[in-house]
This record gives C-alpha cells, structure tokens and sequence, in this order.
C-alpha cells in the first residue's frame, strides 16, 4: 500500500512539472509573438525622410508629378522634402544640395538632374551612401543608379511623325524649335531631327530668355517671321509661352499660319490645346513618373532589387485628347 501511494505522488509530481513546462512554454511563445507584432507595428509605422533635389526654382510646371510624388509619400508613410535651387539647371548648387541632404539625414534622394555631365559622379558618390533615383535626366551617363524616366527619343520620334501626318513636311518645310533656357533636352531634338531631318528641310533652335516678358517677345516674333511654318517647343513653359502668343494675336485678328506643336503637360497647355492654339503635344505620364519614384526610393532603402523604369507617354490632339489612355495623362487630377 505504501509503494503504491508512493508511486501515485510521483506520477502526479511528473503531472505537475509537465503542466508547469507547458505553462512555461505558452508565456515564452506569447512573449515572443507579442514582440514580434510589436517590431512589425513599429516598422509599419516608420516614416522614411525622403528629399527631392528639383532642377530649378520650383516645380510649378510639374504639378502632376508633384502629386505623384505626394501620393506615394501618403500611401507608402514617408515625408518628402523639397530642394529647390535660385536659379535654373545650377549644377554646382545642385550638388552640393545632393551631397547636403545625403549627409544630413535623409534616407533617400529623389533628383531631376541638371543638364550637365558634372552631376553624374556626385550622383554616383550619394548613392554610395543611401539609395538615390534620378528622374528624367537629359544627360547619358547615369548607368547603374536607380532611374524613373520617359523615352524622350522615342517620344521625339513619335511627335515628329504626327507633325508628317498632319501634312507639314514637304521638301521645303521649315521646323523652328524652341526651349526654356537650360532646357534643351538632346534626345527629344534628337528622336524629332532623325525623323524630320530630310534633305531640303530647315531644322533650326531658340533658347528662349529666363525674364518672361522677353521670352514672350521672343516667340512672338518667331511666331510672326515671315514663311514660318512649324514651331515645336520642346517643354511645358516654352509650349506655354508660345501657344499663348498665337492665341492672343488670333483674338487681336492677326492670322498666324504657323502651326505649334510640343511636348509637356500643364493645365494651360491642356487649355491651349482644346481652343486650338496647339495642334499636337507628346504628354508624359508624370503622375507615374514621380510616385514610382517614391516607391523606388523605399524599395532602395528596403534593399529591395529594383529595375530602371520608362513611364508611358501619349501623342494627343483636339480629336483624340479624350480617349481614355489620353484622358489619363492630360487630366491627371481627375483619374488619381
């Protein structure tokens, strides 16, 4: 009777010790989960300090790239900081920008490079240190770094056979392209010269001025030269500029027969477009450009593997500027 009471206290000690070890082992595991959940909340919650290194004084000819650009700042928690520079296309101030946000701080750079081969290796040097994505540069050599563009070649291209479509390259055509200064963009010239660039054809350029109201002047008096066929502005401002100049001489009851056409997307150059002060433009999907710019940048960050993109882009008229796949680039605001 005593071996047998002596047993049963051993099994139910054994009982015990079990229940204890298993009690044990639940609170480890809830400890253990609960931190768990705790790091992923914590790192769900982070907000990455991005900073946009602009080309010039401000993005006002961009706005639906800047909202692009906020809307993935929103939807992926991050906090974007706008760089701009006192004056247009200064590579030096821009660098050192660059190299001021890579070592203050941020942990991504958003850049719109200026036009000049002298950013390229500071561009290098910054993405040593954190991820940086350069957006829609002009100039070659970026290889190798995070990049969010258009095909401005084929976009050139593409525009330059609308202007053949439209009936404007005869053997003596005449083609005038202008630019807001310090924007020249080579390889959209380049995508609309290897296209319109036939033998007897006249291909010639204008920067035109920083100071508005001479820049006005300026395209005024393209616009008004005698012969002047087709006038092509190769960004937003200078398509602004000129578009607006022939829509005032038309309502003062000037006949203007040269015939616009560009590349860029603002409000007015929409505006311009459907009052037929411009026959054609190629839009970018900017919209896209600047958020897939933003989850680029948190990918980098992530040490995610990510590959250069090329944003689509559109050739619309008066005729077909309200198809859908137009529509969605030229009115951005109503389909984001």
């Amino acid at each position: 009777m005593i071996s047998r009471g002596r047993s049963e206290c051993q099994m139910n000690r054994k009982k015990a010790l079990v229940f204890l070890l298993l009690i044990g082992l639940l609170c480890t595991a809830f400890f253990v989960y609960s931190k768990l959940r705790w790091t992923a909340k914590a790192k769900s919650n982070e907000v990455y300090e991005i900073s946009v290194v602009c080309r010039g004084k401000d993005m006002e000819d961009r706005a639906s790239l800047k909202a692009g650009i906020n809307q993935a700042a929103d939807d992926l928690s991050a906090e974007v900081n706008y760089i701009t520079l006192s004056k247009e296309n200064d590579a030096a101030q821009q660098i050192s920008a660059m190299k001021r946000e890579a070592g203050s701080g941020a942990n991504a750079i958003l850049i719109f490079p200026a036009d000049s081969e002298s950013v390229v290796e500071p561009v290098r040097q910054a993405a040593g240190k954190i991820p940086v994505v350069v957006l829609q540069p002009y100039v070659q050599g970026f290889s190798g770094i995070c990049t969010v563009s258009c095909d401005e070649f084929r976009l050139g291209e593409s525009l330059a056979r609308k202007i053949i479509s439209d009936g404007n390259a005869g053997h003596s055509a005449d083609f005038h392209i202008i630019y807001q200064a310090h924007q020249s963009n080579p390889q959209l010239i380049k995508g609309l010269a290897g296209v319109l660039g036939k033998p007897g054809v006249v291909i010639s350029e204008t920067e035109l001025p920083d100071d508005r109201d001479k820049a006005y002047d300026t395209a005024k008096s393209i616009l008004m030269q005698k012969g002047r066929g087709n006038v092509i502005a190769l960004d937003s401002g200078s398509l602004e500029t000129v578009g607006k100049v022939k829509s005032d001489l038309v309502q003062a009851g000037v006949a203007v027969p040269a015939k616009i056409y560009g590349a860029g997307r603002t409000d007015a150059v929409v505006s311009l477009l459907e009052n037929n002060a411009v026959e054609a433009v190629g839009a970018e999907d900017e919209y896209s450009l600047g958020y897939l710019g933003v989850k680029m940048a948190i990918d980098g960050i992530h040490k995610k593997s990510t590959k250069n993109i090329n944003v689509n882009y559109v050739i619309a008229d008066k005729t077909n500027m309200y198809k859908p796949q137009n529509e969605y680039i030229l009115f951005p605001f109503l389909n984001h």
